[in-house]
């Protein structure tokens, strides 16, 4: 969000142009501009210090340094227009410029890239209760008891949630502690932050933890891993297709080792 949208101000076309200009930031550095999650990300933007002084700027041009940072102003006055965009040189004379590879971006790119997939990972892991116990309630007296039941679990799942988003804020501190050119506030805060300290230290002791089965998997696993995929094949029904596809991947897996057609 636009450092006015952060300070609740009314924006309009200059708050697309700094969109944009946070996406030119990434496609150029392979970064975002700003660091942080929650309040200490909202401060940074309100405070739009951009460094562009990073190992993966050096190849890239003066123009679109320039044009990155004006995009990226605090002040939204101070923005350019799409016209004055559209006009600048970096823009303008982009069929003359130097074609170069940008292996430093590209890197950053990835490591970027697999961090969106990660947050991705975790959301979806938090709002993955597709199978709603009131979608399937043949009868009056089933969707009651189901909805009594998923009432009293709301209280959990909200608690839960908030875990599960103070889990995602501490993987874009992670992010922001690994970089050197991290806001000298933002990094601050960070410092200070007791919870994200806790979490830190929990992170740390899972890592090194070595984890063992509590218990050896029966001996009718596998035909009841099987039985499993044969029901869900003949389900009947399209509402959970990519639900039923997943699971009987999952379940006919190498990892565990089942398969229709092995004896």
């Amino acid at each position: 969000m636009a450092p006015e949208v952060v300070a609740r101000r009314v924006y309009g076309k200059p708050c697309d142009v700094w969109g944009a200009g946070v996406m030119l930031h990434v496609l150029l550095s392979g970064r975002l501009p700003f660091h942080g999650s929650g309040k200490r990300l909202q401060d940074a933007i309100a405070r739009g210090r951009v460094t562009l002084d990073t190992p993966e700027w050096k190849q890239v041009s003066s123009n679109a340094k320039d044009l990155v940072l004006k995009m990226l102003a605090p002040n939204p006055i101070s923005r350019p227009t799409i016209t004055e965009i559209l006009d600048h040189p970096w823009i303008r004379d982009r069929d003359k410029l130097q074609r170069i590879h940008l292996g430093d971006t590209v890197e950053e790119l990835k490591r970027y890239n697999a961090r969106r997939k990660l947050k991705a990972a975790v959301q979806t892991v938090a709002g993955g209760v597709a199978m709603d116990p009131l979608c399937c309630a043949d009868t009056d007296s089933m969707a009651i008891g189901a909805a009594s039941e998923s009432l009293n679990e709301w209280a959990d799942e909200e608690a839960g949630l908030e875990a599960i988003q103070k889990i995602l804020d501490s993987l874009d501190d992670i992010i922001a502690l690994q970089d050197a050119n991290c806001d000298p506030d933002v990094l601050a805060g960070m410092l200070r932050d007791v919870k994200l300290h806790e979490l830190l230290q929990l992170f740390d002791r899972i890592s090194s933890s070595v984890i063992n089965p509590s218990r050896a998997p029966p001996g009718d696993a596998i035909s009841r891993c099987r039985d499993a995929i044969d029901a869900i094949s003949s389900t009947a029904g399209h509402k959970y297709v990519r639900e039923k596809s997943e699971l009987i991947n999952l379940l006919g897996s190498p990892h565990i080792q089942v398969g229709r057609s092995t004896g």
